[in-house]
């Protein structure tokens, strides 16, 4: 891992502002705070909201300083990003203003019923071909309502057209009182100073010259969820970015290297470089329930050192770094040829782990 990431996970672990438990404490324990974030976290009983995929946490700090009689909490499962505004929070001083890492499936295992009384969604992933993965799904909604107070407010800000409509169908179906609704945010004069609030990646869209949509409405606590039709809504036609680039395997000097000195300097740097970028590549993918999996997977195949580097990576995330270190010697033991190369070889070859049984629940 590179030292500017091993940095910010340092920091990470002293701000004040940051909760981060593994998920075997969250088993063992549960979240300490579950239902006292205003009398243990804020020292106030002023509302609370959320972002739910918060990035570098830019809206959570903005929201936090524009609305200083409210209390925000920015949830991402991945800290490297969540550390700029958090360093923000740690540095100012900003008293309304906390992270919490997790992925957001299990957000009712750190805030209990009625303790929500708001959420934002920023520019999340429209996830167009997987329904209960969007977080304005009935699937979601309905975990957001074992946490929000009656007819707490969703707010949708996004650049996906499909998602925008998607979600607009799915509140017109279900009756929901309607605050705000825009196809163009910016265009139209509707943003007001909290939803004007740019994030990295709204910038990004901007620059590409796309419109910025925005819904919000209340979400009540009782009746039956329905999910509106959606195949004739028009898929984007854009991605969010290109899959990052890494270098490709070069066989003929990989296997020139003599691997059998584990202490080898040269080898070391290798290996350091290839890991940092495995953790970049699939961190943050897998869902909790893909480590059970991921256990059933490696009894019946003991012999697959990628399931071992897979693990690893998972338990790594949640911050369980005894048992990540644990797998990766696991790895290294069933096949020792494999080490830094090898790894990256099976990154690449699971990059995109959503098509694999092992990540789908």
């Amino acid at each position: 891992m590179g030292k500017n990431k091993l940095k910010k996970f340092a920091d990470m672990a002293q701000y004040k502002c940051v909760y981060q438990y593994p998920r075997e404490e969250l088993l063992r324990v549960g979240f300490p705070h579950k239902g006292a974030w205003h009398q243990d976290v804020f020292a106030n009983p002023n509302p609370i909201t959320l972002e739910l995929g918060c990035g570098r946490g830019e809206y959570t700090v903005a929201l936090a300083k524009s609305e200083p009689t409210r209390n925000f909490v920015g949830i991402d499962i991945k800290g490297a990003r969540m550390w700029t505004g958090a360093s923000e929070v740690e540095r100012e001083g900003i008293a309304n203003a906390a992270f919490l890492r997790c992925e957001i499936e299990n957000i009712d295992s750190f805030f209990a019923p009625g303790e929500v009384d708001s959420i934002w969604i920023t520019f999340p992933d429209p996830q167009m071909k997987k329904r209960r993965k969007r977080l304005t799904s009935t699937r979601f909604l309905s975990l957001y309502r074992g946490i929000m107070k009656p007819d707490g407010v969703v707010n949708l800000k996004t650049d996906s057209p499909f998602l925008y409509e998607y979600t607009r169908r799915l509140v017109e179906l279900n009756g929901f009182e309607v605050l705000m609704q825009t196809d163009d945010l910016y265009g139209t004069g509707m943003a007001d100073p909290v939803s004007s609030i740019k994030t990295y990646y709204e910038q990004q869209w901007l620059s590409r010259g796309k419109k910025i949509k925005l819904i919000s409405f209340r979400l009540p606590a009782e009746g039956k969820l329905m999910e509106p039709q959606e195949d004739d809504i028009e898929k984007d036609d854009y991605r969010a970015m290109p899959r990052p680039n890494f270098p490709a395997l070069k066989s003929d000097e990989s296997d020139k290297t003599d691997k059998s000195d584990l202490s080898d300097k040269s080898d070391k740097t290798d290996k350091s470089d290839s890991s940092d970028q495995l953790r970049d590549m699939v961190k943050g993918m897998l869902p909790a329930e893909a480590v059970e999996k991921l256990n059933g997977y490696i009894e019946t195949h003991p012999d697959r050192e990628e399931a071992y580097i897979m693990r690893g990576l998972k338990y790594w995330s949640l911050g369980d770094r005894a048992s990540s270190i644990r797998d990766y010697l696991t790895a290294i033991r069933i096949n020792p040829q494999s080490r830094a190369n090898e790894a990256l070889k099976a990154a690449n070859e699971i990059l995109d782990y959503r098509n694999n049984d092992l990540y789908n629940p």
